[in-house]
Formats: C-alpha cells, sequence, structure tokens
C-alpha cells in the first residue's frame, strides 16, 4: 500500500492479504495491454495499482469515482485507465497504454470494500515487455540521416514520433500525402520518406541537415487495420554531434579501457551502452537498481561494468575489461528519462582496438624452424659446389656419399 492511499484512507483499520496466483502476460512495446482483476462485490469505495518498485508512488489510485493524481508515478501519467469506470460486477481491470520495457513488473491490484475499512489484494499480474527492434545511428551536424523502418506490405498510414515532443509528431504519412498538421515546426521542409511508394514496405525516414537538438529516440508506426491500433516496428536511437566532438580512444588488446560518459541529471533510474551495428542486443543495461542479464551481446558478458556503480555527480562511463580488436565500434551511452519514458543517448565513443605488437611463441618457434632449413640446405648447396671445382674433368666427378653431405 502507498503512502497516498494509507493518508487517503484515513479510517482503514487493517490490511487483508489473501493468496493468489500470480498471473503472467508478455506484451510487445507499443501495445496496449489489459491487466485483468475482478474483486468480490460491487461495493467498492478504492482501487489502487501499485509496483513494489515504484517506492511510495502508484500506478492508478481511483476514489469515489475519481482518478487521484497525488502521488502517481509520472511514467504513467495519461496512460493508464480503468476498463470500466463503473466497475460493473466487481471489474476493476487497469489499461495500461504504449507499453515499454520499463514496464516490467509485478502490478498489484488492491479495492477496499464495503463498511469494514478493508483493503484487499485480489491478485498480482507479472507483465514482461519484449524490446522492439531498434538501430543506433551516429552522426555529424549538417548530416543526411537515413532512419530505417519496414511495414508490412499495403501499410497505408505511417506515423514517426519522438517521446519528449509529446503531442507533435516528426511525420505523418497517410493516403499517399504528408500530413502537416501537429508536425513538429522543428523538421518542417527537413524530412520525408525514402520510397513515398512505401515498395516492400520501406517507410525508412531520411533527416536532412542533423543538429544536436535532433538526438533521440524515434519511433516508426503503422496502422493496422485489422486491430485499429497503431503498430511499432522500431527505435532509432540517433545521436548527433557538433563537427569535431567525436570522441575516438585507442587502445592494445588485453587492455582495460574507460568509455566516458557524464548525465547533468544525478537521479538517473537507467543507463544503457549501446554499440553501432549491435542488432537488438546491447553491452550493459541498468534499469530501476539492477543489471538487466537478457539481450546482452554474449562477447561482454563478464567483462564490462560502471565506472562508479554509485553513478555519482551523474558519472555513467563504462569500463570495458581484456580488450580484442572485436570489441571496435562506435559506443553511445544512453540515460532513461522519466518524464518521457525514452531514451536519450548523451555520449559518442569511437573505440580502436589493435593487435599487441611482436611474434607470438608459436610464430618464433617457425621462423627458428625455417631459417635452420634454409641454413642446411645452403650448405648442401655450399659443399657440392665446392667439391664441383676441384675437379678438372666433369665426367670425374662423383656423387657426394652421405658421410661427406654431414662433414668431412
Amino acid at each position: 500500500m502507498s503512502a497516498v492511499t494509507a493518508s487517503l484512507c484515513s479510517t482503514l483499520m487493517f490490511v487483508l492479504f489473501v493468496s493468489a496466483d500470480q498471473k503472467n502476460i508478455t506484451a510487445e512495446s507499443g501495445q496496449d495491454v489489459t491487466l485483468t482483476c475482478r474483486a468480490p462485490n460491487n461495493n467498492i469505495r478504492v482501487v489502487e495499482w501499485s509496483r513494489a518498485d515504484l517506492g511510495d508512488k502508484h500506478v492508478l489510485l481511483y476514489r469515489d469515482g475519481h482518478f487521484v493524481p497525488e502521488g502517481q508515478h509520472p511514467s504513467f501519467k495519461n496512460r493508464v485507465d480503468l476498463q470500466d469506470r463503473q466497475m460493473k460486477d466487481g471489474d476493476v481491470s487497469l489499461i495500461l497504454k504504449d507499453v515499454t520495457t520499463a514496464d516490467n513488473g509485478a502490478y498489484e491490484c488492491h479495492v477496499l470494500m464495503g463498511e469494514i475499512n478493508l483493503l484487499k489484494l485480489i491478485n498480482s499480474t507479472y507483465l514482461h515487455v519484449d524490446p522492439p527492434d531498434h538501430k543506433i545511428i551516429p552522426a555529424e551536424s549538417g548530416q543526411k540521416v537515413t532512419l530505417t523502418c519496414r511495414a508490412p506490405n499495403n501499410s497505408k498510414r505511417v506515423k514517426w514520433s519522438r517521446a519528449d515532443l509529446r503531442d507533435k509528431y516528426v511525420l505523418l504519412y497517410q493516403d499517399g500525402h504528408l500530413n502537416p498538421d501537429n508536425q513538429h515546426p522543428s523538421f518542417k521542409s527537413r524530412l520525408t520518406l525514402q520510397d513515398r511508394q512505401m515498395k516492400n514496405g520501406d517507410v525508412s525516414l531520411i533527416l536532412k541537415d542533423a543538429n544536436t537538438a535532433d538526438s533521440g529516440t524515434y519511433m516508426c508506426r503503422v496502422f493496422m487495420e485489422e486491430t485499429r491500433s497503431w503498430k511499432l516496428l522500431i527505435n532509432n536511437y540517433l545521436i548527433v554531434v557538433p563537427p569535431g566532438q567525436k570522441m575516438n580512444i585507442k587502445a592494445e588488446s588485453g587492455q582495460n579501457v574507460t568509455l566516458p560518459c557524464q548525465s547533468s541529471n544525478i537521479n538517473i533510474t537507467g543507463v544503457k551502452w549501446m554499440r553501432s551495428r549491435m542488432e537488438g542486443e546491447y553491452v550493459l543495461s541498468y534499469q530501476n537498481g539492477n543489471f538487466e542479464r537478457d539481450n546482452q551481446d554474449r562477447s561482454f558478458k563478464n567483462r564490462v561494468d560502471f565506472l562508479d556503480i554509485q553513478m555519482t555527480d551523474g558519472n555513467m562511463s563504462m569500463i570495458v575489461n581484456d580488450l580484442t580488436p572485436a570489441d571496435s565500434g562506435t559506443y553511445m551511452c544512453g540515460v532513461f528519462m522519466e518524464e518521457t519514458r525514452s531514451w536519450k543517448y548523451i555520449s559518442y565513443v569511437r573505440l580502436s582496438v589493435t593487435d599487441r605488437s611482436g611474434p607470438t611463441g608459436g610464430s618464433v618457434a617457425v621462423i627458428i624452424g625455417v631459417s635452420a632449413v634454409v641454413l642446411v640446405v645452403g650448405f648442401l648447396i655450399y659443399k657440392r659446389k665446392r667439391r664441383s671445382n676441384t675437379h678438372d674433368d666433369p665426367e670425374d666427378e662423383q656423387p657426394l656419399s652421405p658421410q661427406e653431405l654431414v662433414g668431412d
């Protein structure tokens, strides 16, 4: 029970927890999901949906026919509702819109019923959201950038958006035309679809003259006629840096290296290090106080860590141990923005790893062996020529005996 619920229900005498099987729900990023919950009667005064890792914040609180916004976690504002506000037949199911991996967790449904001031746990539902496909796109100011996306054939409506733009979108294309209404003004005359015919489902976006303000998470959605809803297809993480400000780090194989990343926000709930051309996997991910091991690239397991696990003063730098040339590439560091529920990438590091110079033990042995063979062959040739020069008559020349080959 959250602190908000306790203050609102000041007459609450006790809390009853009942045994309930936990349900499990798996959803795709961008979907709307319903977490079902049914109370035993219709005389419901308070409904609270909570999640343990949110502390004293709630997901939804509904009291006496009204939603209570105070104490709601900001990531759920304007994204949750009751399936039936009349709560007919005790239905207090929760609708959660546009889910992301940040919504993963166990959701508990509590109700306060009748006149006995009893707060009762009805059930618990664990929600797992599969991450969408994603691409990391580094760029310099002034460049033209292509944000890739492929939709099902015959798609008629495409929407590109960025979470921090709120109700404004990047591009909306429907019925063969670009719709300028509600487009964010910073994108006017700077973007178009790569193929307006959308052949083979290509709905990639071309952004011209990129600048640092364009950095962010770009989401590509298509409208599905069957479900009458938008489907998220892919996230493109774009980071744009001013010319000449790319950070280049050189190292040798076997060394450890620190890739720097600093955030002005010291209240960090999520950090993610990615590498370009690493589709669907990440280097290091940390959210809500825990490392996320799912979808971590195998080559980085047990080799990466934060320089400061406390992330003091916003320090999110990453250590990579025991480097190999395969670690070369472009790395980007992102922080999760609670206000917009999106990732913002703030650091761009290019790492180049070379092999240590000098031959290995095995190669030294091969070199010695080859040299010995060359010396022996050379000595035999020299010996043969020397002997042939001691005979005036070539007919008298006899082949060397085995004893003569090894010495006089």
